[in-house]
């Protein structure tokens, strides 16, 4: 698998040889018939880019400690 965390062109690979690299994730999870709409908005220019940050983003490389969230009392 690729390393799509630290890999700058990780989203053209993942989209070359007509997106190989994603209906490849997509099997035994997606009908094959049905590959082509999950596809069409993450070949959009920078959509799979815009995708793959958020998850960049989002995974930190070492623990990031307790996490307070405020509530609202009533």
């Amino acid at each position: 698998m690729i390393d799509w965390r630290e890999t700058p062109a990780t989203e053209e690979r993942m989209l070359a040889d007509d997106a190989r690299v994603l209906r490849g994730l997509y099997a035994g999870k997606v009908p094959p018939e049905h590959a082509g709409d999950h596809l069409r908005r993450p070949s959009r220019p920078g959509a799979l880019t815009a995708a793959q940050n958020g998850y960049r983003a989002g995974r930190p490389d070492a623990a990031i400690g307790a996490v307070e969230a405020p509530t609202r009392r009533h």
